[in-house]
C-alpha cells in the first residue's frame, strides 16, 4: 500500500466537532500548498454549501502533514505532475529522455532551469527523477526494501547531477522557473503542468510554451481527501468527500479550474470539460505519457538519503 507515503506528502484531513446551535462544523485542515486551501475556500466549500445549508465550512492550511495513519476513507482529490516545459521555437526536438537531456544541456549551457531542492517541489523531483535514471533503482526506492548500502549509488548519481548543473539556472523557486521561461532567459525548465496550465490561464506564459515527460519519468503528486477515524459526525465528513470525488465537481474545480489532473476516474471526469481545457492539460503530455512515464517518489529513507546526497555534493 502507497496511499500513507503520498499521504505524508500532501495531506487534506477532515475533521468534524459537535454541533454548534443548528449547524455542524466541519474543520478541513488542508497539508498542501495555498492554492489547495484556496480552492476549498472560494469553490469547494461554498459548492458542499449549497447543497448541504446547515454546515459551517472552517478551512485552515496546515502545510505539509504527517501519514494519516487513523485514517479511516480516503478518496484521491487530484493528481498532479512534474515535467520539462520548453520553448518550440527555440527547441525543435525536445529531449525524450534523460540522457537526450543531458546532452542537450551539455550543447546548450544556461538554457535549462530548475530550481534544486530548495525553492519548490519540482526541483526535489526532478531530483529524485534523475536519481530513477542514473542508478536503474526505481522500483527498489519506491517500493522497498531498504538498503543502505545503496547510498553509494545514490551518492554516484548525485555527483553526475552536481556536474550537470555547472551547465543549469537555478532558480529561485517553481514560480521563478516559469517566470525564466516566459522571458525567455532559459528555453527549458522543470514545472509543475498545474502551474504552466495556471499561467497560461491567466495571460502570464506564452501559449506555446509546451511540457514534455522524458523517461525514465519523473513523480507524480496525488492528494488525498483523509477522515481520520476519530471524527466526530465521520458520515457528514465522508459525504463531503463524494462530492469532491463527483465527475461534475472534478471536472469543474479540479481540471478547469486548477489544471490538475482528476483523482477520480479520467473517463469519467474528461468527457465532460472543454476542448480548451483538454488542450491545455494534455498537450505536450498525452493520457498515454502519463501512464508510462509518470512516477512515485521514493520511500521517505531514501528521500532522506538522496537530499542529503544533493546538500553535502551539489551544496
Amino acid at each position: 500500500m502507497h496511499v500513507l507515503q503520498f499521504v505524508a506528502v500532501f495531506t487534506a484531513a477532515i475533521a468534524l466537532a459537535a454541533p454548534a446551535a443548528a449547524q455542524t462544523r466541519l474543520n478541513v485542515a488542508i497539508g498542501a500548498d495555498v492554492n489547495v486551501v484556496e480552492v476549498h475556500k472560494s469553490l469547494l466549500g461554498p459548492g458542499f454549501k449549497a447543497q448541504v445549508p446547515d454546515v459551517e465550512l472552517n478551512v485552515v492550511g496546515t502545510g505539509t502533514g504527517e501519514p494519516a495513519s487513523r485514517a479511516i476513507y480516503t478518496v484521491p482529490m487530484f493528481h498532479n505532475q512534474i515535467a520539462i516545459a520548453y520553448h518550440p521555437s527555440k527547441v525543435a526536438n525536445p529531449p525524450k529522455t534523460f540522457e537526450e537531456l543531458a546532452a542537450w544541456v551539455k550543447a546548450n549551457p544556461g538554457r535549462f532551469g530548475y530550481n534544486g531542492i530548495k525553492g519548490g517541489v519540482s526541483g526535489v523531483g526532478f531530483t529524485m527523477g534523475w536519481v530513477y535514471w542514473k542508478t536503474g533503482l526505481y522500483q527498489q526506492l519506491t517500493q522497498g526494501p531498504v538498503d543502505k548500502s545503496k547510498d553509494g549509488a545514490i551518492r554516484e548519481a548525485i555527483t553526475a547531477l552536481r556536474d550537470f548543473n555547472k551547465n543549469v539556472v537555478i532558480t529561485n523557486g517553481n514560480a521563478g522557473t516559469l517566470d525564466a521561461l516566459n522571458r525567455g532567459e532559459i528555453w527549458m525548465g522543470v514545472v509543475w503542468i498545474d502551474q504552466l496550465v495556471a499561467w497560461k490561464n491567466e495571460g502570464r506564459m506564452d501559449q506555446a510554451v509546451t511540457p514534455t515527460l522524458p523517461a525514465p519519468g519523473l513523480p507524480i503528486y496525488p492528494l488525498y481527501l483523509v477522515v481520520p477515524r476519530e471524527a466526530a459526525s465521520r458520515d457528514l465528513a465522508a459525504r463531503y468527500i463524494d462530492y469532491i470525488a463527483t465527475p461534475e465537481v472534478q471536472a469543474r474545480a479540479i481540471v478547469e479550474r486548477f489544471g490538475w489532473y482528476p483523482g477520480v476516474d479520467p473517463d469519467k471526469v474528461l468527457p465532460l470539460i472543454s476542448a480548451k481545457s483538454r488542450e491545455l492539460l494534455f498537450k505536450g503530455v498525452s493520457a498515454q505519457d502519463l501512464a508510462r512515464y509518470s512516477r512515485q517518489m521514493p520511500l521517505k529513507e531514501y528521500h532522506d538519503m538522496i537530499t542529503l546526497a544533493y546538500e553535502e555534493i551539489v551544496r
